[in-house]
């Protein structure tokens, strides 16, 4: 009898919850790009359709055209490699446009059925003054197969950095990417 009222109550606290996409946004589109400065300098463009809560929203999506624009009004086609997904690096010898501290840029991206998405001019901001980087060494609690707190070491990375920048009235626009590494030993 425990049983079965178990179950019953389990049952009865699951409740289906729609989230439904409001009119037009389904034909949405998410367009995500990187603009590097760096030798050589690279863009990456990546396009997919706005998440609904279903798996094929999540699907790359193909564009008639993408163009990197700068404040001089140069342009450069930006060619598919992928299914919605366009990189280009860039050669400063032969490129009409160089990607350099202070230059402007933005992105146009046409659609097959018609549509055109334009970004504002973004400009590439210099690095602030070099910062410093210190690891320390701490721990973290985690339950262990006997269900047993257990203390687990672990390093912390902790950065500092100035974020003004001398003649600007923004601050830096920083973003820390840290990669996974190991070492077999």
């Amino acid at each position: 009898m425990i049983l079965l009222s178990t179950s019953v109550l389990l049952v009865a606290c699951l409740d289906k919850i729609d989230l439904e996409v409001e009119a037009g946004l389904e034909k949405g589109l998410v367009i995500k790009s990187e603009l590097i400065k760096r030798e050589p300098s690279t863009l990456v463009v990546r396009i997919s359709r706005i998440f609904n809560f279903e798996l094929s929203s999540l699907s790359p999506i193909n564009a008639r055209s993408v163009v990197l624009i700068d404040d001089s009004g140069n342009e450069m086609e930006i060619k598919a490699i992928g299914d919605g997904l366009h990189k280009y690096t860039f050669d400063p010898n032969t490129d009409p446009i160089q990607i350099e501290t202070g230059g402007k840029y933005k992105l146009r991206v046409s659609t097959f059925d018609g549509r055109v998405y334009e970004s504002f001019l973004e400009e590439i901001m210099p690095l602030p003054e070099k910062g410093q980087l210190k690891t320390e060494r701490s721990s973290i609690t985690v339950l262990n197969e006997r269900n047993e707190p257990e203390q687990l070491p672990r390093l912390q990375f902790l950065i500092d950095t100035p974020t003004e920048l001398e003649g600007k009235k923004n601050n830096a626009r920083l973003q820390w990417l840290p990669e996974r590494t190991y070492e077999i030993t």
